[in-house]
C-alpha cells in the first residue's frame, strides 16, 4: 500500500464499502485499510434513526447484533483521536453560558429535560403496565380474577392488541386445564342533548368461556374471545343509543382450575337407561379412547356384541382422520374431528333427563346417514362417550306411553309424528339455542292449568324482621385521576360501622317487639360478622319459643260458627265431610273451618323474612360474604348476572332424635328481601306519604317532640362519616359537610336546622349517638312503612307480601286469586314457538322531525301563518285497557281448514301472509301497520315499514283491524284457536278504581304498577333465566364449572363466589300467550285511534310526528283543536289534568283516569316547536309563563 497513490487508496477504501475516507491522508487511509478484512461488508444501518418506528412496547435503543468484525473500534479510535480537544473546548464554552445565564432560565431548561427524561423512562416502563395484577381469589386459589388497568389513549382493538403477550405469558405460567374468560370494561360517554353535559357509563363486554389445555393455541382461542369483545363493542356503538367510546377502564381475567368433562375410559350405562337398549356403551377398560370407539360404532355398527372392543372395530376406526385429536376428547375438540371428517356430531348429556350438550353446526351439510348422536355420562370420578343408537327408544316414553316410533328435534328433544312435521317445527327452533324444552303436562299427557293455589299467603307472616346498615365512607386514594391511565368513577369504600334490626311480631301478646342496634367498638370489628351471628341467634330463639303448637281456645261464637260454616275460610270453597277446625298454632285462636287439605297448607312459613330497604343494590354487598363463614346452605335468586333479588341462608335453629335413633336437624330459612321491589322509591318519599297515627313502631319508642322530629327521615354526613374517629366527634358537623359527592347537591339550611334540632333535642354528646338515632328511626321509619304496605294489600288483595319476593309476583297471585281464573298452560311446543314470534313490543318512532305551532292561544300568534296545533296525547293505562279485552283461557288447539276460510268467526292467533298495497304508502307513511322485528346491524328491532309481509303471527282482532285498514291477507298457514273472556277486567278495574282514590303519590303509583306488573308477568321469557349457584367450597365449585354448561362466576370473597351456569332444561309453564295477545290487542287502540279518528277528521293536514307505544304527537293544522273535539271528550279524552278555566271552554274535569282514554299530556298547554332526533330522543318548547317560558322535554 505504501507504494499506491492517494487515489488509489481511496479508491480501494470506497471498493471495501469504507465511509468517512474522503477526507483522510495517506497514512490515515492505510491504517484504516489495514484493520478492514478484505471480505468484510461494513454495517451501513447503524443509525438507530434509519430503523423502522418500534411498537409502544419494544425498547427504542435496542442492542446491536454484531456477526462479524466490525470497523468501529477503528473509526471510533480516530474520531476520539480528533475529538478530544474539540470536547475540552466546548465543554469550557458549555460552563461559560451556564455560568451567564440567569436561574430562572435554568431552572426551565432543567425542568423541561426532567420531562424528557420521565417520558423517555415511562415509554420504556409502558410494558409493565400492562401487567395482570391478581384482583380477587377464592376457595383456596381455585378461583382467581387477574386484572390489567386501563390506560388512555387507547382505542378497544389496540389495548387488546398490546396486552395479549402478557396474557399469554400468564396463561403459561396456570397449571392446566382451566376455563378462561374476559371481561372487558370501557367507559361511553354521549351528550345529553337537553342539558348539553356529558353523561358517563360504563360497558361490560363478556367473552365466552374458554377450555385451555396443554394441547390447547391460546394464541386462537385469545383472538376468539377478544373477536367477540370487539363485536359486542360495535354492536353496542351502532344501535343508535348514543354512546361513544371514551377510555378502557380495565381488563378482566377469570381463571378457574377445572377437571374437564372429556369421553374417557368404560363407565356402566345407568339402569334406566340400559333397558330402553337404545345406546350402545363399548367397554374400552384399558384406554381413554371412548370417542373413537363411539364413533366409529355408529358408522360401522356390528350385530353381534357391539359392545365389545375387538380387532374390527380397531382397523373401521383408522378410516377417520385423527390428526391433532387427544384422547381423552373434550367437547371443544369435536369441532376440530368434525373439520376433518365429513360427519356430524350431536352430544347430549344425562342428569335424570337426556338434555343436548353441543349440537353440531354440520347439521345441514351433511347427509341424515353422517348425523352421529353421543350421549356423554359420568360418574364421580370420569365421564364416558356412548353411542345412542335409537333416538326415538331413548325418548318417546318421555312423550308417548306407546313408546311408538317418533322424530326427534335434535335441538329442543321434542317428538313428531312424521318427518314432515319435524322440518316445519325446525324451521322455528333453529333460531333458538338448543336446550332440552319440557311443556306442562299431567301424568296422562294432559294440560295442566295455573290458578289460584298459594292459599297460605293469605296469612299474615308472624315474624318480620327490618334491617338497616351505616357505614364508614373511606375516601380510596388511588382513585385519583392519572393522566397516564384511566381511573373508575369510584372513591370510596364503604365499610359498616354500625347496624340495627327490628323484630316485628304481628301479635304483640305473645312477643314483644325488639330493636337490636350495634355500632363499631373499634376500628378493626367486623360489623357484618356480628350481624348475621345475632341474627340467627334471635331466630333460633324466636323458633324454640314457639316450636310446641298451642292449643285451640275458642268461645261459644267460635263454635257456633264452626258448626254453621258451609264454606271454607281458606280456599272459600265448599266444605264436605273433610271439614276440620283451623286455628293459629302460635295463639291457638280460632280462625275458621277449613277443608282437610287447605288447613294442612295453612302453616307458619319455615322462612323469616329480612327486610332491607335496597338491599339488591347496595346493602347485600355489605354482609354477603359473612353467610358463607357459617354453616348452612346459601341460595339465591338472581335479577341478572350483577344483581340478585334475594339472598337465602339455611340454619340449624334445633335437632331431635327420630325412630330409628337418629339425629335429625330442623331447619329454617334467613330470607334477605328488597322492600325497594315493592315500593320503588326512596324511604323519604315513602315516609311522607303516612299520616301520623300510621307510624305505630315509632311511637313505641319515642313520643312528644323527639317523634315529631322523627316523623321525616333525617339528614346524615356520608362523606364525611371517614372513619371511626368521627363516631367521637363532639359537636355536629358543619352544614359543608352534608355535601354529597354521589349526587353533587347540599342540604338545605331548613334539613340542616333540622339536624340541629334533633341533636338539641335528644341531648347527643357525640357524633355516636347521632349515628345511633339515624339508624334506629331508619329502621323504624322502614317498618312502619312496609308494615302500612302490607296492611294496604291484605286489605285490598288478601295477601301478605312479605311470602313474595318482588311486587310483579303478589300481582299475578293477586290477579289469579281474584278472578278466580284457570289459564290452561300450552302442550304443544310448535303452538308455543309459533307465540314467540308474535310477541311485538310497542311502536316507538319518530316519523316526521320538526313541527311548528301557531294559534290564538299562543302568546306569539301570527294571524297570516297557517294556524297549527302541536298536541301530545298519551293512553291512559294502554295496557290496563288491552287487558280488560277477552284474553285467551282454554282449548288451545290447532285450526282446521274449514275454520282457516272463517277464520274472522272466532277468538284466533293467525300465521299470515300479508300484501301492503302501493296506493297505500303514501298514506300510511308516518305510521305503517303490521310492524315486525328486523335485524338492523345484527340486532332485533321493531320497524314498522310498508313491506309485504311473510307468515307474520298477529292477534284476530288486530288482523281485522289490518284488513280493514287496507291490507290484504294473501294466504294463512295456520292458526291456533282457542277460548276467551274478559277474565281480567275485574282486577284491572279494582286497580284503576283504587288508583282514582288514592290520597298520596306513592298509593298512585302501586296501583298502576300492580295493573302494569301482571302485563309483565305474562311477558316473562323463560328463555333469558339464568340458572346462579351460591358455593362455599372447592369441592362444590369444582364440579359445577367442570360443566359444560358454566358461564361465569362471581367471587364475594375466600369462601364465597357464585357459579353463573346456563340452563339444561327449560319448563315452559306461563301462559305467554297472554302477552302476545295482550301486546297486539294494544295496537288496535293506538292505530284505530290514528287512521279511525284523526286521520278522517284531518286528512293530510295532521302531521303524525312522533310514537312512543303509548302515545302519539301530532302538528294539526285547523283553526280550533279544542273545538274539534269537543263532541268527543266522553268517548274518547281524558281532560281531568285541564285547568277549570281553560280558555278554549272545553269541558274539563272528565273520564280521569279511565283507561283507554287519551290524554293531553301538556294538560291545555301550548306546545309551540318540536325536533325529533330519533326514537325517545326528542325535545319540546312549551308556551308557559314567563318564569318558565321554555320547557324542554327529552
Amino acid at each position: 500500500m505504501e507504494k499506491q497513490t492517494v487515489k488509489e487508496l481511496k479508491a480501494l477504501t470506497k471498493e471495501r464499502g469504507i465511509k468517512g475516507y474522503y477526507k483522510l491522508r495517506k497514512a490515515e487511509l492505510i491504517e484504516v485499510l489495514g484493520n478492514t478484512p478484505r471480505n468484510i461488508v461494513p454495517n451501513t444501518s447503524s443509525n438507530i434513526l434509519d430503523e423502522p418506528i418500534p411498537e409502544i412496547n419494544v425498547p427504542i435503543l435496542k442492542p446491536s447484533q454484531p456477526t462479524r468484525k466490525s470497523l468501529i473500534p477503528s473509526l471510533k479510535h480516530l474520531a476520539n483521536r480528533a475529538a478530544n480537544p474539540v470536547k475540552e473546548e466546548l465543554n469550557k464554552f458549555a460552563d461559560w453560558i451556564l455560568s451567564h445565564v440567569p436561574e430562572s432560565i435554568k431552572r426551565t431548561v432543567n425542568k423541561r429535560v426532567d420531562s424528557l427524561k420521565e417520558k423517555v423512562n415511562d415509554l420504556f416502563k409502558r410494558l409493565d403496565h400492562f401487567t395482570p395484577k391478581e384482583q380477587q381469589t377464592a376457595l383456596r386459589g381455585y378461583l382467581k380474577t387477574y386484572r390489567i388497568d386501563g390506560q388512555k389513549g387507547y382505542d378497544p382493538k389496540t389495548f387488546i392488541s398490546n396486552i395479549k403477550p402478557k396474557i399469554m405469558d400468564l396463561i403459561k405460567q396456570r397449571k392446566k386445564p382451566i376455563k378462561v374468560k374476559f371481561i372487558f370494561t370501557c367507559k361511553f360517554i354521549k351528550e345529553n342533548p337537553a342539558t348539553g353535559q356529558i353523561d358517563e357509563n360504563s360497558g361490560y363486554f363478556h367473552s365466552l368461556v374458554e377450555t385451555i389445555t396443554e394441547s390447547t393455541d391460546f394464541s386462537n382461542s385469545f383472538n376468539t374471545m377478544t373477536n367477540r369483545i370487539l363485536e359486542s363493542i360495535e354492536q353496542f356503538q351502532n344501535r343508535g343509543s348514543g354512546w361513544q367510546f371514551n377510555q378502557v377502564e380495565c381488563f378482566d381475567i377469570n381463571i378457574n382450575l377445572f377437571n374437564p368433562l372429556s369421553g374417557s375410559s368404560y363407565i356402566k350405562l345407568p339402569s334406566e337407561l340400559a333397558s330402553k337398549q337404545a345406546i350402545i356403551n363399548v367397554k374400552n377398560e384399558r384406554d381413554h379412547e371412548c370417542f373413537k370407539w363411539a364413533v366409529t360404532t355408529a358408522m360401522f355398527p356390528k350385530k353381534k356384541d357391539p359392545q365389545r372392543l375387538n380387532k374390527q372395530l380397531r382397523e373401521n376406526s383408522m378410516k377417520f382422520d385423527w390428526t391433532g385429536i387427544e384422547f381423552p376428547v373434550s367437547l371443544k375438540q369435536i369441532d376440530k374431528f368434525e373439520k376433518q371428517n365429513p360427519y356430524a356430531i350431536n352430544v347430549y348429556g344425562y342428569e335424570g333427563v337426556v338434555y343436548p350438550l353441543k349440537i353440531s353446526d354440520k347439521l345441514e351439510s351433511v347427509e341424515q346417514s353422517h348425523v352421529i348422536n353421543l350421549l356423554l355420562i359420568s360418574n364421580d370420578e370420569t365421564n364416558h362417550y356412548c353411542w345412542i343408537k335409537d333416538m326415538s327408544r331413548l325418548l318417546a316414553s318421555e312423550f308417548n306411553k306407546h313408546k311408538s316410533k317418533r322424530h326427534f328435534c335434535y335441538r329442543c328433544l321434542n317428538s313428531f309424528q312424521s318427518k314432515t312435521a319435524l322440518e316445519k317445527h325446525s324451521e322455528y327452533c333453529s333460531k333458538n339455542e338448543e336446550v332440552k324444552i319440557e311443556m306442562p303436562k299431567d301424568k296422562d299427557g294432559d294440560p295442566l292449568y295455573t290458578t289460584f293455589k298459594n292459599f297460605n299467603r293469605k296469612m299474615r307472616v308472624p315474624f318480620v324482621v327490618y334491617a338497616d346498615f351505616e357505614c364508614f365512607t373511606e375516601n380510596i386514594d388511588t382513585c385519583s385521576p392519572d393522566n397516564s391511565r384511566s381511573f373508575t368513577k369510584q372513591y370510596q369504600k364503604h365499610k359498616p360501622s354500625g347496624f340495627c334490626y327490628f323484630i316485628k311480631c304481628f301479635d304483640d301478646n305473645i312477643f314483644s317487639s325488639e330493636l337490636v342496634r350495634r355500632t363499631a367498638e373499634s376500628p378493626d370489628e367486623d360489623i357484618p360478622q356480628i350481624f348475621i351471628k345475632n341474627l340467627e341467634s334471635d331466630i333460633k330463639d324466636i323458633y324454640n319459643k314457639f316450636k310446641f303448637t298451642k292449643k285451640v281456645s275458642k268461645s261459644k261464637k267460635d263454635t257456633i260458627s264452626f258448626k254453621n260454616a258451609t264454606h271454607c275460610h281458606i280456599c272459600e270453597g265448599e266444605l264436605g265431610e273433610d271439614k276440620v277446625l283451623d286455628h293459629c298454632h302460635l295463639t291457638g285462636k280460632y280462625r275458621g273451618a277449613a277443608h282437610n287439605e287447605c288447613n294442612l297448607q295453612y302453616r307458619i312459613p319455615k322462612f323469616f323474612p329480612v327486610i332491607f330497604h335496597n338491599l339488591s343494590g347496595y346493602d347485600s354487598h355489605l354482609f354477603i360474604k359473612n353467610l358463607g363463614k357459617s354453616k348452612g346452605k346459601i341460595n339465591c335468586i338472581p335479577n341478572n348476572e350483577e344483581k340478585y333479588i334475594s339472598f337465602t341462608k339455611q340454619i340449624v335453629v334445633d335437632t331431635f332424635t327420630n325412630k330409628e335413633g337418629k339425629q335429625v336437624d330442623v331447619k329454617r330459612d334467613i330470607r334477605f328481601i328488597d322492600s325497594f321491589k315493592f315500593m320503588s322509591t326512596s324511604l323519604d318519599s315513602l315516609v311522607s306519604n303516612l299520616s301520623t297515627e300510621s307510624f305505630k313502631n315509632l311511637t313505641t319508642y319515642y313520643e312528644g317532640e323527639q317523634l315529631q322530629l322523627l316523623l321525616r327521615k333525617g339528614v346524615f354526613p356520608y362523606d364525611w362519616f371517614g372513619d371511626f374517629d368521627k363516631l367521637n366527634a363532639t359537636q355536629l358537623p358543619p352544614k359543608e359537610a352534608f355535601y354529597s359527592r354521589l349526587n353533587d347537591t347540599d342540604i338545605s339550611e331548613e334539613d340542616y336546622q333540622h339536624a340541629q334540632k334533633v341533636w338539641e333535642a335528644f341531648e347527643m354528646k357525640t357524633m355516636r349517638d347521632y349515628h345511633d338515632l339515624y339508624l334506629e328511626s331508619d329502621v323504624l321509619l322502614l317498618a312502619d312503612v312496609f308494615e302500612n304496605f302490607r296492611n294496604v294489600c291484605l286489605e285490598n288483595y288478601g295477601l301478605d307480601p312479605t311470602w313474595y319476593y318482588t311486587a310483579p309476583g303478589l300481582a299475578w297471585d293477586a290477579a289469579l286469586k281474584i278472578t278466580k281464573v284457570k289459564l290452561e298452560l300450552l302442550t304443544d311446543y310448535d303452538m308455543l314457538l309459533m307465540i314467540e314470534k308474535g310477541l311485538r313490543g310497542g311502536v316507538s318512532m319518530i316519523s316526521n322531525r320538526y313541527g311548528k305551532a301557531n294559534n290564538p292561544y299562543m302568546k306569539e300568534y301570527d294571524p297570516d301563518l297557517p294556524t297549527k296545533y302541536i298536541t301530545y296525547l298519551d293512553a291512559n293505562n294502554l295496557y290496563g285497557w288491552a287487558m280488560s279485552k277477552p284474553l285467551p283461557t282454554h282449548g288451545f288447539r290447532w285450526m282446521t281448514d274449514q275454520e282457516i276460510t272463517g277464520w274472522k268467526n272466532h277468538p284466533r292467533i293467525l300465521e299470515v301472509d300479508l300484501e301492503y298495497p302501493l296506493h297505500l304508502h303514501d298514506l300510511h307513511n308516518d305510521y305503517p301497520l303490521a310492524p315486525e322485528s328486523v335485524k338492523v346491524d345484527k340486532v332485533e328491532k321493531l320497524i314498522p315499514n310498508l313491506n309485504n309481509k311473510t307468515k307474520y303471527v298477529v292477534h284476530h282482532e288486530t288482523l281485522k283491524l289490518y284488513e280493514s285498514l287496507g291490507l290484504k291477507v294473501t294466504k294463512i298457514h295456520r292458526g291456533i284457536t282457542f277460548e276467551e273472556s274478559d277474565w281480567l277486567k275485574p282486577y284491572i278495574d279494582l286497580n284503576t278504581n283504587l288508583r282514582a282514590k288514592a290520597t298520596n303519590d306513592f298509593e298512585k303509583d302501586f296501583f298502576k304498577l300492580m295493573n302494569n306488573s301482571v302485563f309483565g308477568k305474562t311477558m316473562e321469557n323463560i328463555r333469558n333465566r339464568v340458572d346462579i349457584r351460591l358455593v362455599t367450597n372447592e369441592t362444590q365449585a369444582k364440579k359445577l364449572i367442570s360443566k359444560p354448561n358454566y358461564q361465569h362466576r362471581t367471587i364475594f370473597c375466600e369462601n364465597l363466589a357464585a357459579i353463573h351456569m346456563k340452563k339444561t332444561k327449560l319448563v315452559f309453564d306461563k301462559p305467554v300467550y297472554l302477552g302476545m295477545s295482550i301486546l297486539d290487542l294494544s295496537k288496535t287502540l293506538m292505530y284505530g285511534f290514528h287512521y279511525n279518528y284523526i286521520k278522517p277528521k284531518y286528512g293530510e293536514k295532521a302531521k303524525l310526528l312522533f310514537t312512543d307505544t303509548d302515545s302519539l304527537a301530532y302538528e294539526i293544522e285547523t283553526e280550533d283543536f279544542y273545538k274539534d273535539i269537543s263532541k268527543d271528550i266522553q268517548a274518547k279524552f281524558d281532560t281531568s289534568n285541564f285547568p277549570k278555566d281553560h280558555p278554549s271552554g272545553i269541558e274539563v274535569g272528565v273520564n280521569k283516569k279511565v283507561i283507554g282514554k287519551f290524554k293531553d299530556e301538556a294538560g291545555g298547554q301550548q306546545l309551540t316547536e318540536f325536533v325529533g332526533l330519533r326514537a325517545k330522543l326528542y325535545s319540546y318548547k312549551m308556551d308557559e309563563d314567563e318564569e318558565n317560558e321554555c320547557n324542554q322535554k327529552s
